[in-house]
């Protein structure tokens, strides 16, 4: 999706482009010859030229708008589609992962890893209200959290992408049927079992700091995280499977606790089941 989405809607605008083009330098030829033509030939060539223009007109509508509607549409239904395999895939990943979770609470648990990618949404001008210290807090949070399940954390970079439209986004289930869903679907790190954490400027309700909709390989976190560098370990277990709960020494703590930094040995062994936990 990453790469055949835009690869079509490349193409489609080089041949809009193309043809558009062809169709002015015929009219401008068109236009030239009518003006050397005699009464009532020109009057026809004239004619001619009217239609040649709303021939323009429509080819340039079908190109920017019937054409890019379409490929919105299917690009959203790509989207629902990924995400409906993906939680298929994790509901399997979790029954054929029993048994290595119960080797795990018998104390078999190697080393693993889970591969992180950064994207920071910013305005026109570059600007993002998530500062490089927010972010650098939550990452060194994320790889010592991580680190109590014998799990290596790494972050396969930090990138920023102009997108002011997103900036602020809502936070509810239903949001897997936005637009904006596909856009961010689309654009998260797809290779390597990766998961991606975007940061944005605010998200509504104002009262949260992250959000995740379960079955998505991606995450939101915003400008709150300055004020709780847990945010982004926090998002990631719920990509993990990890549910809320009531200690206020967990990492999956719903609400802000200084001292959220702790994860069960359940917990541990349950997320080390996740398709984005690897060996390797």
């Amino acid at each position: 999706m990453q790469i055949l989405i835009p690869l079509i809607q490349q193409i489609i605008t080089t041949v809009c482009s193309w043809v558009s083009t062809i169709i002015t330098t015929f009219q401008t030829i068109w236009n030239q010859v009518c003006s050397w033509l005699p009464w009532p030939l020109s009057t026809i060539c004239n004619w001619v030229s009217q239609v040649i223009t709303v021939i323009q007109t429509i080819w340039n509508y079908i190109c920017n708008t019937v054409i890019q509607t379409i490929i919105t549409f299917i690009t959203y239904l790509i989207s629902i589609l990924i995400y409906i395999f993906r939680i298929f895939c994790i509901i399997i990943n979790i029954i054929i992962g029993i048994l290595p979770f119960l080797l795990c609470r018998l104390g078999l648990s190697p080393t693993k890893k889970i591969r992180i990618c950064v994207k920071v949404l910013t305005d026109n001008n570059g600007n993002s209200q998530v500062t490089p210290l927010t972010i650098r807090q939550n990452i060194e949070r994320t790889i010592s959290v991580y680190k109590q399940c014998n799990i290596e954390v790494i972050i396969t970079g930090i990138d920023y992408i102009v997108k002011p439209q997103y900036l602020t986004t809502t936070c509810t289930p239903l949001n897997i049927f936005s637009l904006w869903h596909a856009w961010f679907t689309q654009t998260a790190c797809g290779c390597c079992n990766q998961v991606t954490v975007f940061f944005v400027d605010e998200l509504l309700p104002t009262n949260v700091s992250g959000y995740t909709i379960w079955g998505d390989n991606w995450c939101r976190v915003d400008a709150g995280a300055s004020g709780d560098d847990t945010t982004m370990a926090h998002e990631i277990g719920h990509i993990l499977n990890l549910w809320h709960v009531t200690d206020p020494n967990n990492l999956m703590y719903a609400y802000y606790s200084s001292t959220a930094h702790n994860l069960t040995t359940f917990q541990c062994c349950f997320i080390r089941q996740s398709p984005f936990i690897t060996s390797y």
